[in-house]
Protein backbone atom coordinates (compact mmCIF):
# COMPACT_ATOMS: atom_id res chain seq x y z
CA UNK A 1 0.00 0.00 0.00
CA UNK A 2 2.81 2.48 0.86
CA UNK A 3 5.60 1.49 -2.06
CA UNK A 4 4.25 3.09 -4.58
CA UNK A 5 3.32 5.96 -2.84
CA UNK A 6 5.26 9.48 -2.76
CA UNK A 7 3.42 11.16 0.07
CA UNK A 8 3.28 15.16 -0.48
CA UNK A 9 3.53 17.50 2.53
CA UNK A 10 1.64 20.84 1.86
CA UNK A 11 -0.04 23.64 3.41
CA UNK A 12 -3.72 22.36 2.58
CA UNK A 13 -6.47 24.68 4.40
CA UNK A 14 -10.32 24.57 3.52
CA UNK A 15 -11.52 24.00 0.15
CA UNK A 16 -12.24 26.85 -1.51
CA UNK A 17 -9.38 29.11 0.35
CA UNK A 18 -6.51 30.36 -1.41
CA UNK A 19 -4.01 28.03 0.24
CA UNK A 20 -6.34 25.07 -0.80
CA UNK A 21 -6.54 26.74 -4.03
CA UNK A 22 -2.47 27.22 -4.40
CA UNK A 23 -1.63 23.96 -3.00
CA UNK A 24 -3.66 21.87 -5.37
CA UNK A 25 -2.03 24.03 -8.37
CA UNK A 26 1.60 23.37 -7.25
CA UNK A 27 0.52 19.50 -6.84
CA UNK A 28 -0.98 19.50 -10.59
CA UNK A 29 1.68 21.40 -12.18
CA UNK A 30 4.81 20.58 -10.46
CA UNK A 31 4.57 17.53 -7.76
CA UNK A 32 2.02 15.28 -9.68
CA UNK A 33 4.19 15.12 -13.04
CA UNK A 34 7.11 14.83 -11.57
CA UNK A 35 5.97 12.30 -9.22
CA UNK A 36 4.76 10.07 -11.76
CA UNK A 37 7.43 9.88 -14.04
CA UNK A 38 9.34 8.16 -11.10
CA UNK A 39 6.56 5.43 -10.99
CA UNK A 40 4.89 6.45 -7.86
CA UNK A 41 1.55 7.82 -7.20
CA UNK A 42 1.54 11.21 -5.42
CA UNK A 43 -0.63 11.55 -1.95
CA UNK A 44 -1.70 14.46 0.37
CA UNK A 45 -3.29 13.84 3.53
CA UNK A 46 -6.83 15.56 2.40
CA UNK A 47 -6.96 12.99 -0.48
CA UNK A 48 -6.47 9.90 1.62
CA UNK A 49 -10.06 7.91 1.85
CA UNK A 50 -9.35 5.39 4.17
CA UNK A 51 -11.38 5.43 7.63
CA UNK A 52 -9.64 6.45 10.87
CA UNK A 53 -7.52 8.97 12.02
CA UNK A 54 -6.06 11.54 9.59
CA UNK A 55 -2.98 12.19 11.95
CA UNK A 56 -2.42 8.76 12.16
CA UNK A 57 -2.94 7.93 8.39
CA UNK A 58 -0.54 10.78 7.47
CA UNK A 59 2.22 9.91 10.05
CA UNK A 60 1.77 6.34 8.63
CA UNK A 61 2.23 7.61 5.14
CA UNK A 62 5.23 10.35 6.24
CA UNK A 63 7.23 7.33 8.17
CA UNK A 64 6.45 4.45 5.30
CA UNK A 65 6.29 6.00 1.84
CA UNK A 66 9.65 5.86 -0.01
CA UNK A 67 9.73 9.09 -0.93
CA UNK A 68 8.25 12.30 0.53
CA UNK A 69 7.82 15.98 -0.99
CA UNK A 70 7.60 18.90 1.39
CA UNK A 71 6.06 22.23 0.25
CA UNK A 72 8.17 24.37 2.66
CA UNK A 73 6.80 27.68 1.39
CA UNK A 74 4.88 29.98 4.18
CA UNK A 75 6.13 28.25 6.96
CA UNK A 76 2.91 25.71 7.90
CA UNK A 77 3.79 24.60 11.15
CA UNK A 78 2.28 21.40 10.53
CA UNK A 79 4.53 21.07 7.30
CA UNK A 80 7.49 21.89 9.53
CA UNK A 81 6.27 19.18 12.12
CA UNK A 82 6.08 17.06 8.95
CA UNK A 83 9.34 17.90 7.61
CA UNK A 84 11.15 17.13 11.39
CA UNK A 85 9.65 13.48 11.38
CA UNK A 86 10.90 12.37 7.93
CA UNK A 87 14.25 13.90 8.48
CA UNK A 88 14.30 12.02 12.34
CA UNK A 89 14.13 9.07 10.01
CA UNK A 90 16.72 9.81 7.77
CA UNK A 91 14.44 8.52 4.74
CA UNK A 92 14.38 10.21 1.18
CA UNK A 93 12.84 13.78 1.49
CA UNK A 94 12.41 16.65 -1.10
CA UNK A 95 12.10 19.93 0.10
CA UNK A 96 10.08 22.28 -2.59
CA UNK A 97 9.47 26.85 -1.87
CA UNK A 98 8.52 29.17 -3.73
CA UNK A 99 11.36 31.83 -5.01
CA UNK A 100 12.43 34.29 -1.82
CA UNK A 101 10.32 31.95 0.70
CA UNK A 102 11.85 32.61 3.96
CA UNK A 103 12.40 29.93 6.29
CA UNK A 104 12.98 28.95 9.55
CA UNK A 105 17.45 28.18 10.44
CA UNK A 106 17.28 24.51 10.20
CA UNK A 107 14.95 24.05 7.48
CA UNK A 108 16.66 26.78 5.53
CA UNK A 109 19.97 25.40 5.66
CA UNK A 110 18.65 22.27 3.56
CA UNK A 111 18.50 22.05 0.04
CA UNK A 112 15.55 22.91 -1.60
CA UNK A 113 13.84 23.19 -5.09
CA UNK A 114 12.77 26.64 -5.84
CA UNK A 115 10.14 27.67 -8.66
CA UNK A 116 8.45 30.59 -9.50
CA UNK A 117 4.44 30.50 -10.07
CA UNK A 118 4.40 33.49 -12.00
CA UNK A 119 6.90 31.73 -14.25
CA UNK A 120 5.06 28.84 -15.74
CA UNK A 121 8.65 28.26 -17.44
CA UNK A 122 10.00 27.76 -14.29
CA UNK A 123 7.58 24.66 -13.78
CA UNK A 124 9.66 22.29 -16.23
CA UNK A 125 12.80 22.80 -14.78
CA UNK A 126 11.41 21.58 -10.60
CA UNK A 127 9.77 18.87 -12.30
CA UNK A 128 12.92 17.93 -13.77
CA UNK A 129 15.15 18.49 -10.71
CA UNK A 130 12.79 16.99 -8.54
CA UNK A 131 12.50 13.75 -10.55
CA UNK A 132 16.54 13.85 -10.71
CA UNK A 133 16.79 14.82 -7.08
CA UNK A 134 14.61 11.53 -6.07
CA UNK A 135 16.36 8.97 -8.29
CA UNK A 136 19.15 9.82 -6.45
CA UNK A 137 18.07 9.33 -3.21
CA UNK A 138 16.54 6.17 -3.44
CA UNK A 139 19.34 4.91 -5.18
CA UNK A 140 21.48 5.86 -2.35
CA UNK A 141 19.09 5.85 1.16
CA UNK A 142 21.40 4.97 3.30
CA UNK A 143 24.11 7.39 2.50
CA UNK A 144 21.46 10.11 2.48
CA UNK A 145 20.50 8.93 6.01
CA UNK A 146 23.46 9.78 7.33
CA UNK A 147 23.78 12.81 5.67
CA UNK A 148 20.15 14.10 6.19
CA UNK A 149 21.48 13.44 10.00
CA UNK A 150 24.57 15.08 9.68
CA UNK A 151 22.60 18.39 7.60
CA UNK A 152 20.13 18.59 10.39
CA UNK A 153 22.22 18.33 13.11
CA UNK A 154 20.23 15.47 14.45
CA UNK A 155 22.04 14.50 17.90
CA UNK A 156 21.03 11.68 20.10
CA UNK A 157 19.03 13.79 22.76
CA UNK A 158 16.73 14.26 20.22
CA UNK A 159 16.71 10.63 18.43
CA UNK A 160 15.89 9.95 22.62
CA UNK A 161 13.56 12.22 23.23
CA UNK A 162 11.52 11.14 19.80
CA UNK A 163 11.66 7.49 21.30
CA UNK A 164 10.61 8.25 24.56
CA UNK A 165 7.50 10.24 23.32
CA UNK A 166 6.67 7.49 20.56
CA UNK A 167 7.00 4.65 23.52
CA UNK A 168 4.74 6.74 25.86
CA UNK A 169 1.97 6.97 23.09
CA UNK A 170 2.74 2.97 22.79
CA UNK A 171 1.43 2.52 26.30
CA UNK A 172 -1.57 4.69 25.74
CA UNK A 173 -2.20 3.23 22.42
CA UNK A 174 -1.91 -0.21 24.17
CA UNK A 175 -4.31 0.71 27.49
CA UNK A 176 -7.16 2.27 25.42
CA UNK A 177 -7.39 -1.40 23.38
CA UNK A 178 -9.55 -3.23 25.49
CA UNK A 179 -11.67 0.36 26.77
CA UNK A 180 -12.64 1.17 23.10
CA UNK A 181 -13.80 -2.08 21.66
CA UNK A 182 -15.76 -0.49 19.23
CA UNK A 183 -12.37 0.42 17.33
CA UNK A 184 -10.40 -2.51 18.46
CA UNK A 185 -9.38 -2.76 15.21
CA UNK A 186 -7.91 0.64 14.75
CA UNK A 187 -6.15 1.02 17.74
CA UNK A 188 -4.35 -2.65 16.89
CA UNK A 189 -3.53 -0.71 13.81
CA UNK A 190 -2.47 2.43 15.21
CA UNK A 191 -0.28 0.21 17.40
CA UNK A 192 1.27 -1.26 14.73
CA UNK A 193 2.08 1.91 13.55
CA UNK A 194 3.86 2.93 16.48
CA UNK A 195 5.95 -0.06 16.70
CA UNK A 196 7.38 0.44 12.78
CA UNK A 197 7.94 4.19 14.01
CA UNK A 198 10.08 2.99 16.74
CA UNK A 199 11.64 0.69 14.92
CA UNK A 200 12.65 2.92 11.80
CA UNK A 201 14.80 4.65 14.62
CA UNK A 202 16.16 1.83 16.49
CA UNK A 203 15.77 -1.43 15.19
CA UNK A 204 16.55 -3.35 18.25
CA UNK A 205 14.74 -1.17 20.55
CA UNK A 206 13.35 -2.30 23.55
CA UNK A 207 10.06 -0.28 23.26
CA UNK A 208 9.93 -1.88 20.07
CA UNK A 209 10.30 -5.59 21.15
CA UNK A 210 7.93 -5.48 24.05
CA UNK A 211 4.96 -3.97 22.31
CA UNK A 212 5.40 -5.68 18.93
CA UNK A 213 5.00 -9.17 21.59
CA UNK A 214 2.34 -7.55 23.15
CA UNK A 215 0.36 -7.01 20.22
CA UNK A 216 1.18 -10.59 19.03
CA UNK A 217 -0.64 -12.02 21.79
CA UNK A 218 -3.60 -9.40 21.04
CA UNK A 219 -3.44 -10.84 18.08
CA UNK A 220 -2.95 -14.67 19.01
CA UNK A 221 0.04 -15.32 16.91
CA UNK A 222 2.15 -16.87 19.85
CA UNK A 223 5.02 -17.80 17.59
CA UNK A 224 5.66 -14.11 16.86
CA UNK A 225 5.25 -13.33 19.94
CA UNK A 226 8.04 -15.45 21.29
CA UNK A 227 10.34 -13.97 19.00
CA UNK A 228 9.50 -10.86 20.03
CA UNK A 229 10.16 -11.50 23.43
CA UNK A 230 13.18 -14.06 22.89
CA UNK A 231 14.90 -11.23 21.20
CA UNK A 232 14.46 -8.44 24.30
CA UNK A 233 15.44 -11.00 26.51
CA UNK A 234 18.54 -11.97 24.39
CA UNK A 235 19.24 -8.32 24.59
CA UNK A 236 19.12 -8.12 28.33
CA UNK A 237 21.51 -11.28 28.44
CA UNK A 238 24.18 -9.71 26.33
CA UNK A 239 24.07 -6.14 27.42
CA UNK A 240 21.87 -6.31 30.63
CA UNK A 241 24.16 -4.46 32.83
CA UNK A 242 23.80 -1.27 30.91
CA UNK A 243 20.47 -1.49 29.52
CA UNK A 244 18.36 -3.14 32.47
CA UNK A 245 17.87 -0.18 35.63
CA UNK A 246 18.47 -1.21 39.33
CA UNK A 247 16.00 1.34 40.63
CA UNK A 248 12.69 -0.16 38.95
CA UNK A 249 9.46 1.00 39.59
CA UNK A 250 5.75 1.30 37.48
CA UNK A 251 5.90 2.88 34.06
CA UNK A 252 9.90 3.53 34.77
CA UNK A 253 11.02 1.89 31.30
CA UNK A 254 8.63 4.60 29.49
CA UNK A 255 11.36 7.42 30.60
CA UNK A 256 14.34 5.99 29.25
CA UNK A 257 14.99 5.81 25.30
CA UNK A 258 15.98 2.08 25.29
CA UNK A 259 12.64 0.62 26.57
CA UNK A 260 14.51 -2.17 28.53
CA UNK A 261 14.40 -2.44 32.48
CA UNK A 262 13.72 -5.12 35.23
CA UNK A 263 9.82 -4.46 35.83
CA UNK A 264 9.59 -4.95 32.04
CA UNK A 265 11.49 -7.89 31.72
CA UNK A 266 9.96 -9.79 34.49
CA UNK A 267 6.42 -9.12 32.83
CA UNK A 268 7.67 -10.60 29.57
CA UNK A 269 9.59 -13.27 31.63
CA UNK A 270 5.35 -14.21 33.55
CA UNK A 271 3.67 -14.25 30.17
CA UNK A 272 6.34 -16.07 28.31
CA UNK A 273 5.54 -18.63 31.52
CA UNK A 274 2.20 -18.24 30.81
CA UNK A 275 2.26 -19.67 27.47
CA UNK A 276 4.27 -22.29 28.52
CA UNK A 277 1.65 -23.44 31.17
CA UNK A 278 -0.98 -23.67 27.97
CA UNK A 279 1.72 -25.68 26.39
CA UNK A 280 2.01 -27.76 29.59
CA UNK A 281 -1.99 -28.58 29.54
CA UNK A 282 -1.83 -29.70 26.22
CA UNK A 283 1.55 -31.88 26.22
CA UNK A 284 0.90 -35.48 24.83
CA UNK A 285 3.85 -37.32 26.28
CA UNK A 286 6.27 -37.29 29.39
CA UNK A 287 8.84 -36.00 27.81
CA UNK A 288 7.03 -32.78 26.11
CA UNK A 289 5.59 -32.25 30.28
CA UNK A 290 9.22 -32.05 31.21
CA UNK A 291 10.06 -30.00 28.79
CA UNK A 292 7.12 -27.10 29.46
CA UNK A 293 7.44 -27.70 33.17
CA UNK A 294 10.83 -26.63 33.24
CA UNK A 295 10.27 -23.62 30.56
CA UNK A 296 7.27 -22.49 33.25
CA UNK A 297 10.19 -23.01 36.10
CA UNK A 298 12.76 -21.25 34.03
CA UNK A 299 10.68 -18.23 32.61
CA UNK A 300 8.40 -17.87 35.92
CA UNK A 301 11.80 -18.01 38.44
CA UNK A 302 13.28 -15.05 36.11
CA UNK A 303 10.24 -13.29 36.61
CA UNK A 304 10.39 -13.32 40.24
CA UNK A 305 13.64 -12.26 40.46
CA UNK A 306 13.40 -9.10 38.11
CA UNK A 307 9.90 -7.97 39.76
CA UNK A 308 9.99 -5.02 42.18
CA UNK A 309 8.24 -5.50 45.82
CA UNK A 310 4.82 -5.19 45.71
CA UNK A 311 4.70 -5.87 42.13
CA UNK A 312 0.92 -7.30 40.88
CA UNK A 313 1.59 -10.67 39.19
CA UNK A 314 3.99 -11.86 42.02
CA UNK A 315 1.50 -14.23 43.18
CA UNK A 316 0.25 -15.48 39.43
CA UNK A 317 3.78 -16.27 39.09
CA UNK A 318 4.70 -18.00 42.27
CA UNK A 319 1.47 -20.24 41.98
CA UNK A 320 2.72 -21.00 38.10
CA UNK A 321 6.14 -21.92 39.93
CA UNK A 322 4.94 -23.85 42.73
CA UNK A 323 2.88 -26.16 39.98
CA UNK A 324 5.79 -26.65 37.57
CA UNK A 325 7.24 -27.95 40.43
CA UNK A 326 5.08 -30.17 41.62
CA UNK A 327 4.63 -31.62 38.22
CA UNK A 328 8.33 -31.79 37.46
CA UNK A 329 7.68 -33.93 40.89
CA UNK A 330 5.46 -36.30 39.68
CA UNK A 331 7.05 -37.32 36.49
CA UNK A 332 10.04 -37.92 38.80
CA UNK A 333 8.10 -40.11 40.83
CA UNK A 334 8.99 -37.84 43.90
CA UNK A 335 6.55 -37.92 46.85
CA UNK A 336 8.51 -35.18 48.47
CA UNK A 337 6.19 -31.64 48.73
CA UNK A 338 7.90 -29.28 45.88
CA UNK A 339 10.35 -26.82 47.34
CA UNK A 340 9.93 -23.38 48.13
CA UNK A 341 9.50 -20.20 45.79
Amino acid sequence: MYESVCFVVSPIGDPGSAVRNRADAVFAAIIEPAVTRLGFTPLRADQIERPGLISIQMLNYLVRSPLVIADATGNNPNVLYEIGVRHAIGKPLIQIAEFGSKLPFDIESIRRIEFDRSDVGSYDHAIDLIAGQAELLLANESAVRFSLHAEVGLDYQTVDGLLIDAAVDLRDTFRSIDSTPRNRTGRLEDLRFLVDFVRRIDPDNGHGHYFAGELALLQEDRARMRREFFKYLDRVASEGATLVLPDTGQDICYRFPHGFCRQRTGWICHLLATTFVDDLEAAASDEQVVLYARRVLDYGTRALESYPPGFSQIEPTVSMVRRARAVLGDVAGSDSPPGPV
